[in-house]
Order: structure tokens, then sequence, then C-alpha cells
């Protein structure tokens, strides 16, 4: 399962928008990768590197597992 999931996170680097946009309006460029019960969260940076965010069971409640900070919080 982790070789996968290593595997899995590995695509955004050579396709960048693979994933599908999680609340774009409010996380400009955070994706979410799906590798059988599992979401792994990624952003591409400014620098193009692809910086994964978390990875976690796709049972558990996004918005409480997820901690992103709001773009519009100082």
């Amino acid at each position: 399962m982790v070789h996968g999931i290593w595997d899995k996170a590995h695509l955004p680097l050579m396709f960048p928008d693979i994933g599908h946009l999680h609340q774009p309006e409010r996380y400009p460029g955070v994706r979410i990768l799906l590798y059988g019960r599992y979401r792994i969260v990624y952003q591409r940076g400014s620098d193009a590197n692809i910086y994964v965010l978390d990875v976690f069971h796709g049972a558990l409640d996004l918005k409480r597992h997820l901690q992103l900070k709001d773009p519009e919080e100082p």
C-alpha cells in the first residue's frame, strides 16, 4: 500500500494538474489524487515543485483532517 501511494504521489511531477481541485476559490492550486481508499492532497508551488500536504484515509472528514490556512486569514 505504501509503495502504491508513493508511486501515485509522484504522478503530479509529470502531470501537475492530474488531481481534482479542492475548493479552488478558497485554496488555489490545492488538488486531490485518489489511491484506493486514500486521498493524496498536494499543491504545485510557484517554483514548479510539488508539495504533498497530506495523505489520509478517504473515510475521514476532509475539513476536519486537512488543516489548510484560509487565504483570507491574516
